[in-house]
């Protein structure tokens, strides 16, 4: 006697009542509008330029040197760096998160004491509950002077997307 194989029977999905559907959607609705990211904390716009002397700036010398200069524009510490292609950056001290002062580099990075955010040389962000990088304000150098325009400024976002121009 010769035995054939029959095929299995196609199944069913089961069918998910619409009552008990609407409710998970609305669930699962209102659970992605609260774990949106938050907005960055930014400070007050300032305009107006400064002039900043390098001489002595022997930390910025080599890639991935930072010093931390006060502004008397900006009324706070501004960040200099220079990253590895050995382009000076002009980073706001102010950190995105909740406003505490970054301090200058601890190695290949700039970090957050109060959060320890952490931020590249470029003042990208790298980790930590900021939601964003540092400002960067556009510059000019001439030798060994240094040229800030704190009116010309820009944020960008944690995946390197500009947020804030001018």
């Amino acid at each position: 006697m010769e035995y054939t194989k029959t095929p299995p029977l196609p199944r069913e999905a089961p069918k998910m009542p619409t009552r008990r559907l609407l409710p998970l959607l609305l669930f699962f609705t209102l659970i992605s509008s609260c774990a949106q990211k938050p907005k960055p904390v930014l400070p007050p716009k300032v305009t107006g330029t400064e002039t900043f002397s390098l001489v002595s700036q022997w930390m910025l010398d080599n890639p991935g040197g930072a010093i931390a200069i006060t502004s008397e524009t900006l009324g706070r510490t501004l960040l200099i760096t220079r990253d590895k292609k050995g382009e000076l950056h002009t980073l706001d001290s102010w950190c995105p998160h909740q406003g505490c002062s970054v301090s200058p580099a601890q190695g290949d990075h700039l970090e957050c004491p109060c959060h320890i955010s952490k931020f590249s040389i470029e003042g990208g962000h790298i980790s930590g509950p900021a939601p964003a990088g540092l400002i960067e304000y556009a510059h000019v150098q001439q030798g060994d002077e240094l040229t800030v325009d704190f009116s010309d400024r820009t944020l960008r976002d944690a995946n390197g997307i500009v947020i804030v121009e001018k």
